[in-house]
């Protein structure tokens, strides 16, 4: 034997199998395994098999506590123990033998192999093995045919084993023949060997003796039934047992319909011992059973409310699992059956029983519906109609087919004996309960048509109004039901009178469509009710001071749904009128479109409906900023309209521009018809402003534009900020009128300002030649005629008031004033002179500069007054800040040209006027985006209008400042 072996099997020796852990197992067969090359010898395989075995079982533990099949392989060792086992079971002595013997049988159940446990016992049986072997193998071909209900060569094999064994013959195995007795039907042998077990002194175990009695009171069942064989039971039973033993024994006796006998039982259980409320109610429903197979009525009836007296003092919610549902189920089947027999004729104690059984258990709808047939039959309609009408409330709610069913055949029913007792309110209740509880069942139309014609009769039109309105829907729903057309298109009458007498449009309408889409043959009919209401409450809405939103949107959806077949001409053009203007209070755009396109779309309109769409297609164009589509619109429109009127040549002008096309053509034709000087110069500063060659179109309509100096003042300006043109300037400021504007002063002010500017680049440098006196004076003439020249442009601003030229100019001055007075003491002295000439001359050169500084001094205190006072920085930071983009650029150059002529001092307070703010043009179309986004919305109005002032567009200005004065007013433009 191998060493390997020999450590094994003496750790086996140390520690029993069954004390192992899966661990220790798995070392031990481990080394078992790997040294069976060594050793095979049978005792070897026995310890492997025990081992695996073992393993198995508690592999199998493992799998019961995580409920997993088969997870740790309980079955893989089982299998290959159970190999093992059969491989050495020949080879073993007659005690390894039998507890092979056992393995095999114990692993051939556990796996689950019976045509394999059979065959392995029948070899045993057959072969050449021990008394004690066979008389085991064929115990457990017993038990496998026991529980295979095959009791007869069970009962065969019980008697072998025991004959070849007599200790085979203990409790468990004659308990079993007892059972395969009663199954081949000897029950009074059955029953007297089992007592006999019972009555023996053997030690068996109490849970089995538990079963003994039990089945001891069924046996006991099917023999005679006696005071004496009740006291046996009671005395074979134990204490704790004894009572429901007995129970159980009634039990049996009233499932084999054996009355009298129940009775006795019953009595002797009620009698002997202590029983609680429910066993007691159980009791006395066995006994209202007996006597019912009796056909003892009224003691049913006594036994029946004992019962139920009893059952009600019962805590089902104490009581163990199941105690209370087994009476809930007899006591049903009792009633069932009892109905059954008396089907036809059903007797007064029945109904007794059945008030009884519905105050028990209230919510059985099945037996309320019993009830109420029975009561049905036995022509008590009020009950019957309340018991009905109890079931279809109980499962009303429940939504199976079969459910379904039962509800509508309750609540038939329950229709059915009011309408045979005629009573008016049984009637409402039937009606009333088949609408709460069934409100999809065929005959919800006539149930709801009665209800609502008993409101009509009685004048209660706000219910009666209510109950044909949900009539009409459920119509819809099941159209196909007999009569239901019929009947619905009365009520829908119905209805439309009570609305007509309540002179309520809104609702006639809305149920007029409604029953022009539901009766079709008589469709005409309700739709010429249905447009009237309709238009009658769109006109309401519209003079509406709050009128509500979602209504007035409601009332553009039935628009869309109008069916104008038929419909004559002028009662077609109010509706879409109508339709239109639904839209537009809306401030629905896309809707205003497509119904304006729809009404240019129709050929049998009035005209002047077909004007209203041309001119609210362009409007809902313009509000999408679609100014392209707007422009085609409107063209449209007064090609085919007979008027040529300005206005509508301006429009197109005014919608060419903003769609970024040449609107020349209409402002010339708008041009031609219109006589007022203004009102034409405005048109032809627009033709200049929107021209690509602006001063070509100014200058050849200076002739006309002279006659508004004020707009042509500014349109040259304008231009000119666009497009630098000096000549243009000068043939434009030939007109004093036009000159001594403040937008012709700038204009000037361009001209004059490079004039200056070359007068003081040639003066500043110029020098008094100190060489020769010759020389000298010939530069101070030159100088003085600068100097004249600088008085002469400050004169002329002077005169014209512009403050810009006057103060550059005075600077100018009082600078070079300052300086020739201080050249004049330097120049030399004239040649030949005596020395009081001399100092005469000198005296003069004095007082000739004391002047001149004396004048630049009074210059320079007029200037600083100027720059003192504000009013220059005040009116140029005023036009910077309402100045377009190129006029920025003008006003900048200006300041600079300050800066050229006025003292450091001074440059601080141009320092931010100057700055000029370039047009955003990513802001712009922000602004653009935001609008065309919330086209209704002030705020997204002004930014584009702030934008658009930015980019000094006039047109675009103008047209989003007058549609946001129209927002602030609430006026839709």
């Amino acid at each position: 034997m191998s060493q390997i072996i020999l450590i094994a099997i003496f750790l086996l020796g140390l520690k029993s199998v069954h004390a192992m852990d899966i661990g220790t197992h798995d070392m031990l067969i481990e080394k078992i395994e790997s040294g069976l090359q060594a050793d095979q010898t049978p005792q070897i395989r026995l310890r492997l098999a025990d081992l695996l075995s073992d393993r198995a079982r508690l592999k199998a533990l493992q799998e019961n506590e995580k409920s997993c099949n088969n997870c740790h392989k309980s079955r893989e060792d089982r299998t290959q123990a159970l190999g093992l086992y059969l491989g050495i079971f020949d080879n073993l002595n007659g005690k390894e033998q039998l507890h092979s013997f056992e393995q095999i049988a114990q692993s051939y159940t556990v796996l689950n192999q019976k045509t394999n446990a059979n065959r392995f016992y029948k070899k045993v049986i057959n072969g050449k093995y021990s008394r004690t072997l066979k008389a085991q193998a064929h115990l457990k071909n017993a038990d496998q045919l026991f529980f295979d209900h095959k009791y007869e060569v069970a009962y065969q094999d019980y008697k072998k084993a025991i004959s070849l064994d007599s200790t085979t013959k203990f409790p468990l195995t004659r308990y079993r023949m007892a059972w395969c007795e009663f199954n081949q039907g000897q029950f009074e042998i059955a029953k007297r060997n089992l007592g006999a077990i019972l009555e023996s002194k053997e030690a068996i175990d109490s849970s089995l003796r538990s079963g003994m009695t039990g089945d001891y009171a069924r046996f006991s069942a099917k023999g005679a039934i006696g005071r004496y064989q009740i006291q046996k039971l009671h005395q074979l039973s134990s204490q704790e047992e004894a009572k429901g033993n007995v129970e159980l024994l009634a039990n049996e006796l009233d499932r084999l319909g054996r009355a009298h006998e129940n009775i006795l039982v019953n009595h002797y259980l009620l009698e002997v011992f202590e029983t609680d409320p429910l066993e007691k109610a159980k009791a006395y429903l066995r006994l209202a059973q007996a006597e019912l197979s009796l056909k003892r009525l009224s003691s049913v009836v006594v036994s029946f409310k004992k019962s139920t007296e009893f059952q009600k003092k019962v805590n089902c919610e104490k009581v163990k699992v199941g105690g209370c549902e087994d009476f809930n189920s007899k006591a049903k089947k009792f009633l069932v059956f009892w109905n059954q027999v008396e089907k036809d004729k059903p007797s007064a104690q029945l109904h007794q029983v059945w008030v009884l059984y519905l105050k028990l258990f209230p919510l059985d709808h099945e037996m309320h519906f019993m009830a109420a047939k029975s009561f049905h039959k036995g022509k008590n309609l009020t009950l019957a109609q309340t018991h009905y009408i109890q079931s279809a409330e109980i499962i009303h709610k429940q939504e199976t087919k079969e459910m379904r069913r039962h509800l509508e055949a309750s609540l038939d029913a329950a229709m059915a004996c009011a309408e045979e007792i005629k009573q008016i309110e049984m009637k409402r209740v039937a009606y009333s309960s088949y609408l709460k509880l069934y409100p999809s069942g065929p005959k919800v139309l006539h149930a709801k048509y009665q209800i609502g014609f008993l409101d009509y009769q009685e004048k209660k039109y706000s219910s009666a109004l209510q109950t044909f309105t949900q009539m009409i829907g459920e119509f819809k729903k099941a159209p196909q039901v007999k009569d239901s057309r019929q009947i619905a298109y009365k009520a829908s009458h119905l209805i439309l009178d009570i609305h007509a007498e309540a002179k309520d449009n809104k609702n006639l309408m809305s149920h007029a469509l409604a029953f022009s889409q539901l009766f079709k043959a008589e469709q005409n009919e309700f739709n010429t009710i249905y447009r009237k209401a309709l238009l009658n409450e769109t006109v309401a809405v519209l003079k509406s001071k709050k009128p509500q939103q979602s209504w007035k949107e409601d009332l553009l959806n039935k628009y869309h749904v109008l069916n104008f077949k038929g419909v004559e001409k002028t009662e077609k053009s109010s509706l879409l009128e109508a339709r239109l203007q639904l839209a537009k209070s809306l401030q629905n755009l896309d809707e205003v479109q497509q119904t304006a396109v729809l009404i240019i779309g129709q050929k049998d309109l009035m005209d002047s409906t077909r004007q209203l769409g041309f001119t609210e297609a362009v409007w809902a164009a313009e509000m999408k900023l679609n100014f392209g589509k707007a422009y085609e619109y409107a063209k449209m429109q007064k090609a085919r309209s007979q008027d040529r009127n300005i206005a509508d040549h301006l429009r197109l002008g005014l919608l060419a521009e903003m769609a970024g096309r040449n609107p020349k053509t209409h402002f010339e034709a708008a041009l031609n018809n219109t006589r007022g000087t203004l009102e034409s110069n405005r048109l032809r500063a627009k033709i200049v402003q929107t021209s690509p060659i602006p001063w070509k179109e100014l200058v050849d309509r200076l002739g006309e534009l002279r006659k508004s100096p004020l707009l042509l003042s500014e349109l040259a300006m304008e231009t000119f900020a666009r497009y630098t043109n000096f000549i243009g300037a000068r043939k434009v400021l030939d007109h004093w009128s036009v000159a001594k504007k403040p937008s012709g002063v700038r204009l000037q002010r361009q001209i004059d300002m490079p004039e200056l500017k070359s007068l003081a680049q040639k003066i500043r440098p110029h020098q008094i030649s100190k060489s020769s006196e010759s020389r000298s004076q010939k530069d101070l003439v030159v100088r003085l005629d600068y100097i004249n020249q600088i008085e002469e442009q400050t004169n002329k601003a002077v005169s014209r008031q512009d403050l810009v030229i006057q103060v550059a100019g005075l600077s100018l001055l009082s600078e070079q004033k300052s300086r020739l007075a201080r050249e004049l003491l330097q120049m030399p002295k004239p040649s030949g002179l005596q020395a009081n000439e001399i100092a005469e001359y000198q005296k003069m050169l004095t007082n000739k500069a004391q002047q001149m500084d004396q004048e630049a001094k009074g210059i320079q205190e007029k200037v600083e007054h100027f720059w003192a006072q504000g009013t220059l920085v005040k009116q140029l930071r005023a036009s910077m800040s309402e100045a377009s983009y190129n006029l920025q650029k003008i006003i900048a150059g200006e300041v600079e040209f300050l800066k050229t002529f006025s003292m450091k001092k001074h440059h601080r307070l141009l320092a931010d006027i100057g700055k000029i703010r370039a047009p955003d043009q990513k802001a712009l179309q922000s602004s653009y985006a935001k609008l065309k986004a919330k086209p209704f919305d002030a705020k997204a109005t002004r930014d584009v209008y702030e934008q658009e002032k930015a980019h000094n567009r006039t047109t675009q200005m103008a047209y989003y400042k007058h549609r946001l004065e129209n927002l602030e007013k609430r006026i839709l433009p």
